[in-house]
């Protein structure tokens, strides 16, 4: 059984304990999904203990997708898509820069019906992305790890990343602190997230040994 890239995620959402970060992830899954893709495939790179673990998350599907605009015409509410969503894709569609929550869209058809007719010389939009994945079972233990690299990894790059974070958010939504204290918050965060990855991934790898040796 596959382990989807969004299980990572899931776990990942928790540790970072931030409002912000929590809604941009509700507020905008795919550019969510985007951002954080930077993140999984650096943990995947730092999970090196035991050492068949570097093969066994190499084999993975990539992340996928496709974006695409409608001019309406004023009569027509269904536009079939240019290219076939896979069974795991998020969608996100629009009309006049607006989210359309209450479309949808039929893989029978590959098309996408939105909530009202598409007026005359109106922008609408679709997209759909699928987060990608790891084609073996991830056991449980793995994927906090994962996690907890990837958090590791944010923590690391914080500073860029909450550029993307605000281009999903409104600048209200953020209220900043003092800047040395919150860079001296983010430089001991890192620490302990590192820490705790490489803890949890050791004594990961000494299980998976012990395991082996008794035949389990």
């Amino acid at each position: 059984m596959a382990t989807s890239f969004v299980d990572i995620y899931d776990l990942s959402i928790s540790q970072f304990d931030s409002p912000e970060i929590t809604k941009a992830y509700v507020t905008n899954p795919i550019e969510f999904f985007k951002v954080m893709y930077n993140f999984i495939n650096t943990a995947v790179k730092a999970f090196n203990n035991p050492l068949t673990m570097p093969r066994v998350l190499a084999d993975r599907v990539n992340p996928d997708g496709d974006f695409g605009e409608i001019t309406g015409v004023g009569t027509i509410q269904t536009y079939a898509l240019s290219s076939t969503p896979t069974a795991n894709a998020f969608f996100y569609f629009s009309v006049n820069g607006v989210e359309d929550t209450g479309a949808t869209f039929s893989y029978t058809t590959n098309s996408v019906t939105y909530s009202n007719a598409i007026q005359h010389g109106v922008e609408a939009t679709w997209e759909w992305y699928d987060t990608g994945q790891f084609n073996k079972d991830i056991d449980e233990a793995a994927q906090l790890i994962l996690s907890v690299w990837l958090v590791s990894y944010w923590t690391k790059k914080e500073k860029n990343f909450q550029l993307d974070i605000r281009r999903l958010l409104n600048d209200n939504d953020f209220k900043m602190g003092s800047e040395a204290n919150s860079i001296r918050a983010k430089v001991n965060w890192y620490d302990e997230t590192r820490e705790e990855a490489e803890k949890l991934m050791n004594q990961y790898g000494w299980n998976m040994k012990f395991a082996a040796q008794q035949g389990l």
